[in-house]
């Protein structure tokens, strides 16, 4: 993630174990900013790691959307760009963090929600658009696209003139609330690519790339 305070701020998060998996204290948070793991070679010995936050099994969504990921929004209102970027092995928890679930809302649902808000808040008169598309075996597709309407080699990745790289036919859609975001998001998900995997039964496939502009 980026923000005012840093280029770069590097969050972990843990996940709870598994019901097929056997609980153990390999990995464990520290403090609020200290990961600690056995060393696989030496299980004798522990390897310890700073980031600028960690959180354990027991935290929820709310927590780190309010203290890591609202900053950062809040410098959009600044004029500024910001990023998150959502990284881990299969079964890590990536999904759960940056979509979530009716219940439990992720990173992107907040997000949006707090940029509605924000608008209806301070009468900002400005238009929000957003497009939301899925890498899969290096091909691109539009997510707000029936998979029926896309090309099978996917959409062409481009160059214009002042050398930035867009995608070619990527669709992009006005939003005015969030409960028309909402209803975009949730269809635009199920488009998305899954495959059961030994470690999630519903394993997103694809790299997923929401941009609001």
């Amino acid at each position: 993630m980026t923000n005012s305070g840093h280029k770069i701020k590097v969050v972990c998060r843990v996940r709870p174990f598994l019901k097929s998996e056997t609980p153990d204290e390999s990995v464990a948070v520290e403090s609020s900013s200290l990961l600690r793991v056995t060393n696989p070679r030496d299980s004798s010995k522990d390897v310890k790691f700073n980031f600028d936050s960690c959180y354990g099994p027991g935290i929820g969504q709310e927590a780190i959307y309010k203290n890591d990921v609202r900053p950062l929004v809040e410098t959009v209102f600044n004029g500024l760009s910001a990023t998150v970027f959502c990284y881990g092995v299969t079964g890590a928890g990536k999904t759960h963090t940056i979509q979530g679930t009716e219940a439990e809302p992720g990173i992107i649902p907040r997000a949006m929600e707090h940029i509605f808000k924000h608008q209806e808040r301070d009468a900002f008169d400005y238009d929000i658009r957003v497009s939301y598309y899925e890498i899969y075996k290096e091909a691109v597709f539009d997510l707000f696209r029936s998979r029926d309407t896309m090309p099978p080699a996917g959409l062409p990745i481009r160059e214009d003139a002042n050398r930035r790289i867009f995608i070619a036919g990527l669709s992009e859609k006005k939003v005015t609330s969030y409960e028309q975001f909402e209803q975009l998001y949730q269809k635009a998900c199920r488009n998305r690519r899954t495959a059961s995997t030994k470690l999630n039964n519903h394993s997103s496939r694809s790299h997923a790339i929401l941009t609001v502009q």
